[in-house]
């Protein structure tokens, strides 16, 4: 048997939001962004984002980052996985850095040619690895007890009420004017604290970002959770319905709905262990409800964020009946979650929702 290892099809299948899942999970969110490039903070040699400069360059059409400070040097995604684990006391090589991104963006096993026996024994064990399961930490919930539980004006304008915030222990923190989010796993135990920035010039930071407080960052892998899981899992064992959106406020406008079956997976992708906690908690049909990103049903853009929830449906559709929605009639504004025009709106949407199995 012959081949080789076929690493440069990963790196053509990296898009530019792979990059942005891959470095956020990092803590790591990007600073800014243009045509030709995005600007993250150096976590090449820096253990905290926060205290990072803005100044890791990844190019888009090269797909390299250059790090303009300390490193000086250029990374590609494998390079530069392989220096933040050093950073962070893990010695990975290049062969677990394939099989990190392999996991974390759920690639196929086509990208692996096994090479002749004989001459990669002692390396073939790295082709069977199922990838680096990032490492949780559980917190200590008395640490939402430093904030108070508030409802902000700007929340209470979307619907969002006083028992919605209760119910999934949101809290305010005054003194920064952002929301507390604590997200939980499946039994309840606290895996990372998210915040929602108000401030115009916070957002231009990123609207949610991991709390940071007295120099402890409460991040956590958001691929390997879904928000609002531990709230809902009846509802989705009762509906065997699992309503997949992109944000935390989402979840909460769900509860307008006599049954709230809405999580979050705080991105816009979906990982292969999202999709097993909800098929675990009974869900028979997951639906993809995504945020529009087009302005007009006529722009290119159109065509593309259609093909895109269809390719990410599909790949799950083995596992569990997938659909989507897509609102083929200008319900939404651009960037609107399927939730933002009113629980009518989104039920409309919902019923002319695309089944991949009919």
């Amino acid at each position: 048997m012959s081949g080789i290892f076929n690493i440069q099809t990963i790196k053509n299948r990296i898009n530019h939001e792979d990059i942005k899942k891959i470095m956020e999970e990092y803590g790591a969110y990007p600073n800014s962004e243009n045509d030709e490039v995005i600007i993250f903070p150096t976590i090449c040699h820096n253990l905290n984002p926060n205290e990072a400069s803005p100044k890791l360059y990844y190019y888009k059409n090269t797909k390299m980052f250059y790090c303009f400070t300390e490193c000086s040097k250029s990374y590609d995604i494998i390079d530069l996985i392989i220096t933040i684990e050093k950073l962070h006391g893990n010695n990975l090589n290049f062969f677990d850095a394939v099989s990190y991104l392999q996991d974390k963006l759920q690639f196929e096993n086509e990208f692996y040619e096994m090479p002749q026996e004989h001459i990669y024994e002692s390396i073939k064990p790295y082709y069977n690895k199922k990838g680096i399961k990032p490492k949780v930490e559980y917190y200590n919930e008395n640490i939402l007890n430093f904030f108070e539980e508030y409802l902000p004006y700007e929340w209470a304008k979307e619907g969002i009420t006083v028992q919605n915030i209760h119910k999934y222990d949101i809290k305010y923190y005054k003194s920064e004017n952002e929301v507390i989010i604590p997200h939980y796993d499946i039994n309840k135990r606290l895996v990372g604290i998210r915040i929602r920035a108000l401030n115009d010039e916070d957002i231009l930071y990123g609207k949610y970002r991991p709390l940071r407080l007295e120099n402890k960052i409460y991040s956590h892998p958001l691929s390997q959770f879904c928000y609002g899981l531990w709230e809902n899992k009846d509802n989705i064992k009762k509906t065997k319905q699992a309503i997949i959106m992109e944000s935390e406020k989402s979840v909460l406008k769900g509860e307008a709905l006599e049954y709230n079956n809405i999580v979050a997976c705080c991105g816009s992708n979906i990982s292969k262990v999202q999709i097993m906690q909800l098929i675990q908690c009974g869900a028979k049909e997951i639906v993809i409800a995504f945020d529009r990103e087009y302005t007009n049903r006529k722009d290119r853009k159109n065509e593309q964020y259609y093909n895109k929830l269809y390719s990410l449906a599909k790949r799950y559709n083995l596992y569990c009946n997938m659909s989507f929605i897509f609102d083929f009639e200008n319900i939404l504004n651009e960037k609107d979650s399927p939730i933002d025009r009113g629980i009518e709106n989104y039920l409309y949407l919902l019923n002319r929702r695309i089944k991949l199995n009919e």
